[in-house]
C-alpha cells in the first residue's frame, strides 16, 4: 500500500466533514464523511471519551477551512454494538444530522464498497484536519496525505476506474505522528458495510444528542 504524498497538501473538502465533538467539560475534533443527504460516517471512538458519551456533535462541511464551512447539528447517533474502545474493534459510528447536506463541488457523498476491495500496492489517500507533525498543532485547513494524529474518523480512500473516490477504511488509531515502525490502523470498511446499510434508517436504535449550543471549553 502506498500513500498518495510524503507530506500534507491542501485538499478539496469533497465528501469530508469536520466534527466538533462535545463531552462533559471538554470538546475534541474528528473527521467523517457524507454517505447520504442526512448521514455521516465516522469512527466509533470519536463518540466516546474516557467512558463518557458525546453529548453534542457539530458537523461542518462544504469548505476545507473549518471556519468557513456550513454547520449542521447531529441529532442522533449509533455506534456498532460490538465496538470495543480498548481494542478499537468495530470502530464505526453513524450520525444523523438535523438538515440535509447541500450537494455541490465541495460537498458530495462518498462511495462505499459493495464487494471486497483489493488495495494491495495501490495508491490510497487519507484526509483530515489533524496534526502535521509529532509536536505540531492541528490545522484549520483540510489536508490529504498519510495519516496524521487527530484525523480519527476520517476516510482512507482509493480512486476507482470512473474517477470517483471509494472509501475503503476509517482512520482508527496509531502511536504518535507518522513515526517509523508505528503504522496507522484503519477500520476495514467492507467488513462493516452490512451493519452500515442495516443501520442507516434504524432510528429506534439511535441515541439522541443535544441540539443546544454549547461553548467550546477554553484550553
Amino acid at each position: 500500500m502506498r500513500s498518495s504524498l510524503p507530506g500534507a497538501a491542501t485538499a478539496r473538502s469533497l465528501g469530508l466533514v469536520f466534527l466538533r465533538v462535545f463531552f462533559p467539560g471538554q470538546a475534541t475534533r474528528c473527521g467523517g464523511t457524507i454517505i447520504t443527504k442526512r448521514h455521516v460516517l465516522t469512527a466509533g471512538h470519536c463518540t466516546l471519551l474516557n467512558d463518557e458519551e458525546a453529548v453534542k456533535i457539530d458537523v461542518i462541511y462544504g469548505s476545507n477551512d473549518i471556519h468557513k464551512g456550513t454547520t449542521l447539528k447531529a441529532m442522533k447517533m449509533i455506534r456498532h454494538p460490538e465496538f470495543d474502545a480498548a481494542k478499537f474493534l468495530h470502530d464505526i459510528a453513524i450520525l444523523l444530522v438535523d438538515n440535509e447536506f447541500e450537494y455541490g463541488n465541495n460537498a458530495r457523498p462518498i462511495c462505499v464498497p459493495s464487494a471486497p476491495v483489493n488495495i494491495f500496492n495501490s495508491d490510497v489517500v487519507v484526509a483530515g484536519w489533524g496534526f502535521l507533525s509529532q509536536d505540531g498543532k492541528a490545522v484549520d485547513y483540510l489536508r490529504y496525505t498519510v495519516v496524521k494524529v487527530g484525523d480519527s474518523g476520517g476516510p482512507m480512500m482509493t480512486r476507482v476506474q470512473d474517477g470517483r473516490y471509494l472509501q475503503v477504511g476509517i482512520v482508527s488509531y496509531g502511536i504518535g505522528c507518522a513515526l517509523d515502525d508505528m503504522p496507522g490502523v484503519y477500520a476495514r470498511l467492507e467488513a462493516l458495510v452490512p451493519w452500515l446499510l442495516k443501520s442507516i434508517g434504524a432510528y429506534e436504535s439511535y441515541r439522541d444528542l443535544s441540539m443546544e449550543d454549547i461553548p467550546v471549553p477554553a484550553k
